[in-house]
């Protein structure tokens, strides 16, 4: 049996929704409005994790995504250079941390101290 399967069959066969089921559906809207405001080009893959000071050919399309989540403060202009640096870097580790995600070029640089 599926975890929370008990709860789920607890709750109200009348139609009602729970806060849980409202604040997804609300999630799910937002993203469905920030995908129809995008313009769906892809980040350049990389062969490692990013490190600070590094050129990358996608900063100005990182930038944009990281705007539109909010990870990226108001105000901040996107960048005309490719380098990864500074609030851009800030950026990716509040929106990792906000997913549960440890930041990638410090996970790199523990795989090989050992």
């Amino acid at each position: 049996m599926l975890a929370g399967a008990d709860s789920l069959r607890s709750q109200p066969n009348d139609g009602s929704t729970t806060d849980e089921y409202r604040w997804t559906m609300s999630a799910l809207e937002e993203y469905r409005a920030l995908a129809a405001e995008d313009d769906g080009a892809i980040l350049p893959p990389t062969k490692k994790p990013l490190e600070p000071g590094e050129h990358y050919a996608g900063v100005q399309r990182l930038t944009r995504l990281l705007s539109r989540v909010g990870d990226l403060p108001d105000g901040i202009r996107p960048s005309t250079s490719d380098l990864y640096d500074g609030e851009i870097v800030s950026a990716v580790r509040r929106f990792q941390s906000r997913h549960g995600l440890e930041p990638m070029a410090e996970s790199a640089r523990q795989r090989s101290r050992s």
